[in-house]
């Protein structure tokens, strides 16, 4: 997957989000983290309630979604063709209060400058819910060693050890629409029609799936596809 590709993936995801009456505008396409949230996600004594508020208050966002859950992309060139992915999806671990309900209850309008200040001092007097973290799917050829660090892989939870191998490199968008459907299925299954039948974001996604590429043997060994993985 070349920059272009995945920077491609990334724009052609936000008519979706969209769509599914998910997205708050604007989409963001920075390249690198800031310090803060840097640094407040690789403390292992930081809750993951911390790390999603700097996220927040940082704007180390891609796409920022009607409850403030967030995404992260980002695509790193390598040598010898090679290159890094990260995607992650945060979601807000706080009780949800929409920003309009919250600014009608201090009689503010959301073009208040101290708008977002106010309800970011809100979200930061709130005490996150157990159980929450983040989901960040990874590709690091570098770093790859066969049964022990695939090369494409999903950590699901905040400082854990789980890290699930895939068999594919995932396009940004394919990542966020199953992200969106495991996450968000009310806003998902809206437009479902007949039982069992495939809706128009089910069909999309299975073909944004297929169209991903497979990994070759060097980066995906027969010795990993013997054990489960993800596909």
């Amino acid at each position: 997957m070349t920059s272009s590709e995945f920077w491609r993936s990334v724009r052609a995801t936000r008519p979706l989000l969209e769509e599914l009456k998910l997205l708050q505008p604007p989409m963001q396409l920075h390249r690198k983290l800031s310090e803060e949230f840097r640094n407040v996600s690789l403390r292992v004594d930081a809750p993951y309630a911390d790390v999603f508020r700097t996220g927040l208050e940082q704007r180390d966002y891609c796409f920022l979604l009607e409850d403030y859950s967030f995404f992260q992309l980002f695509y790193a060139e390598g040598g010898q063709g090679r290159f890094a992915i990260r995607c992650a999806f945060y979601p807000n671990p706080f009780p949800f209060v929409s920003l309009e309900d919250f600014l009608e209850d201090l009689g503010l309008s959301g073009s208040d400058p101290e708008a977002m200040e106010f309800y970011h001092q809100h979200l930061s007097e709130q005490s996150g819910v157990d159980g929450f973290g983040p989901f960040r799917y990874e590709v690091d050829f570098d770093a790859h060693r066969p049964l022990r660090h695939a090369c494409a892989h999903l950590h699901v939870g905040h400082h854990t050890p789980t890290r699930i191998p895939l068999d594919k490199v995932l396009s940004p968008k394919a990542f966020v629409l199953f992200m969106t459907k495991c996450n968000f299925p009310d806003a998902w299954c809206a437009s479902d029609g007949t039982a069992g039948v495939p809706n128009a974001f089910d069909q999309t996604l299975e073909t944004e799936k297929g169209s991903c590429a497979t990994l070759e043997d060097e980066y995906f060994e027969d010795a990993e596809r013997g054990e489960p993985f993800l596909t």
